[in-house]
């Protein structure tokens, strides 16, 4: 006897051995059995996911000796027949080779005789789209109301192709593509039935070239046993199907993001080298890529993936350093290599062009980071990044102490003037506050009792701090009521926190903060310190300062912060130890915005003005 294949040997004989497809089996079930089988169905879905083999297992329910029942005996004659494809009362018609109004004209004759041996003479049309515009309306009448010994079972890839008439006669079932897990497990199962020692990691490589088909993957086991024999390893099961090694892949990003062009075209020319397809090489970095950007997703396990827990947490680290722009972007080229790769006149050529373009990309920047505003984190994955310690929560969100900043979420415009920020005058039902620890350079009320020592910033003529420092701020007045209870030596230690809970009412011009430190300056007996906001350099010194609004916004901030009775002064300075750190007072809002043009549109998107 010749050998039969294992896609023949292993195709399902009754519904409980069919794979992926439970649903429909359940059903044909219960119509059998409750006597509610209907005169045609249409069975749609991908190649080998079972439709022709549902076919005949409905064929042989229907016309078992013991039937019709949902479990046949498998060994009466008709049984035996409808198997072995020998059955008379079971006709299979192929589409595409008799898809002409004559061959329909001789289908209507044969419907009216009656079974021979079973009790339904049922006709199963393979690739019933391939039939033509005049078949299909030389078969509606019969299809609407066949002889009562008749049952029709259609099958087709392709239920767009169907007219419409044709499907409002029949009862459809959609076949779904089989899982991996699923076809993996019956790979697993047929193994030990036939003896074979695989490893799982070969069944796995063979469920996923497969695509969904349980015919393709026995096609593929039947090649790879041939080549293998009995011990199924992973790495031969590549080289007979020809599957790319993952290290390829690894290899292969890592030049790309490295922007080496060098390393990459020597990673082609080692598929070249191994003699591997290049359309399968570009398809399986496809596939790759779309493991690594599923792989820094939260909540996505390796089960969901299909990986082993090591090869999940090598993707993992690989695409630490990526954002997820980089890999979109990465499988946008691969998506159009494949494209291309058809109708290119030199594919090696096509291919070496696409992935040094791929090379010379430059990391994906967002918006934020170009504002200054997000810091990137060393790992590059916010995604990745550990909980605070405790898995405490984000800092409360900064409730404004009075109703006017309530109405200042959005960032402001970049208008008004950059001079000193005038105090507000002072409520009149509110008591002056006391004439120790008050503002130097504020006006008190109260009569002057006598000359005080000169402090650096305390002459109001000055619009300027004498060395390189902005506008002094309005001294602070005294809180009533702070939830942090914060002193002011101990504000240059928390300057980071208190800049993120800034963050939270004030997302936009918070950004150049990030970029700052606290300095307290030496006291000057009887007057309240002094604090200094020292930008790492003048852009985001010029930034947060285009607006006065921020100063005051800031300064409210922190007198929410300090204990009860505080005082202190705000300033604004730049680094002078950083690198090609140019003092230098702000510009005006019209050569700001000249010099910066993108700084205005920023601006308007952020607060909505531009909608597309």
């Amino acid at each position: 006897m010749s050998y039969l294949v294992m896609a023949r040997k292993w195709r399902p004989k009754n519904f409980e051995e069919m794979v992926g497809q439970e649903h429909i089996a359940q059903t044909l079930r219960n119509a059998i059995a409750s006597g509610r089988v209907s005169h045609a169905y249409l069975f749609t879905g991908t190649r080998g996911v079972g439709k022709t083999t549902s076919a005949r297992i409905l064929a042989k329910a229907l016309n078992c000796k013991n039937g019709p029942t949902a479990t046949p005996c498998e060994v009466c004659e008709n049984c035996v027949a409808v198997s072995q494809g020998s059955s008379m009362d079971v006709l299979e018609i192929d589409g595409a080779s008799n898809n002409s109004v004559d061959n329909i004209r001789d289908l209507r004759e044969q419907v009216k005789y009656a079974p021979m041996q079973g009790a339904y003479k049922v006709y199963i049309i393979d690739e019933v789209h391939m039939l033509s515009k005049a078949a299909f309306n030389a078969l509606l009448k019969t299809l609407e109301e066949p002889p009562a010994h008749v049952v029709f079972i259609f099958a087709t890839t392709e239920s767009g192709k169907v007219p419409h008439t044709i499907l409002s006669r029949v009862q459809r079932f959609d076949f779904k593509r089989i899982s991996e897990a699923g076809i993996r497990d019956r790979l697993e199962y047929i193994c030990a039935q036939e003896g074979i020692t695989p490893e799982r990691e070969a069944l796995e490589a063979i469920a996923r070239k497969a695509d969904g088909s349980m015919r393709d993957a026995l096609s593929l086991f039947d090649r790879v046993y041939a080549f293998a024999g009995s011990a199924l390893t992973l790495d031969l099961a590549r080289k007979a199907l020809g599957i790319p090694e993952e290290r390829l892949f690894d290899d292969l990003l890592r030049h790309v993001t490295a922007h080496d062009a060098g390393r990459t075209f020597q990673t082609i020319d080692e598929v070249y080298g191994q003699g591997l397809e290049i359309s399968e090489f570009l398809s399986g970095f496809g596939e790759y890529l779309r493991d690594l950007l599923f792989s820094r997703q939260p909540g996505v396990t390796p089960a969901l993936l299909g990986r082993g827990e090591s090869r999940f947490a090598e993707l993992r680290a690989l695409a630490g350093d990526l954002r997820d722009g980089d890999i979109l972007r990465f499988a946008k080229i691969v998506s159009d290599l494949l494209a291309g790769l058809k109708t290119a006149a030199h594919p090696r050529l096509w291919v070496e062009l696409g992935l040094a373009r791929m090379a010379a990309l430059d990391r994906v920047v967002t918006l934020s980071q170009l504002m200054g505003q997000e810091v990137p984190s060393p790992a590059g994955n916010p995604a990745l990044q550990a909980a605070p310690p405790g898995g405490s929560a984000p800092p409360p969100a900064f409730e404004p102490s009075s109703p006017d900043a309530e109405e200042k979420k959005k960032s402001p415009e970049l208008v008004g003037h950059f001079e000193s920020e005038i105090p507000p005058a002072p409520d009149p039902h509110e008591a002056p506050p006391p004439a120790h620890g008050s503002p130097p350079w504020e006006e008190d009320p109260a009569p002057d009792p006598g000359p005080a020592p000169p402090h650096p910033y305390s002459d109001p003529s000055l619009d300027r701090f004498p060395t390189h420092a902005e506008p002094k701020e309005a001294l602070a007045e005294p809180a009533s009521s702070s939830p942090a209870g914060l002193s002011v030596d101990a504000a240059t230690t928390v300057w980071p926190e208190l800049v993120e809970e800034y963050a939270q009412d004030k997302p936009f011009t918070a950004g150049p903060l990030r970029h700052s430190r606290l300095r307290l300056t030496e006291k000057v007996a009887g007057d309240p310190p002094l604090l200094e906001v020292v930008f790492s350099g003048p852009h985001q010194h010029d930034l947060f300062l285009a607006d006065p609004e921020n100063r005051k916004t800031l300064s409210a901030f922190l007198r929410a912060k300090f204990t009860p009775g505080a005082a202190f002064g705000l300033g604004f300075d730049v680094d002078a130890s950083a690198e090609g750190a140019v003092l230098h007072a702000p510009e005006s809002p019209s050569a700001l915005l000249q010099r910066e043009p993108i700084l205005q549109t920023l601006m308007q998107l952020f607060e909505g003005r531009i909608l597309n």
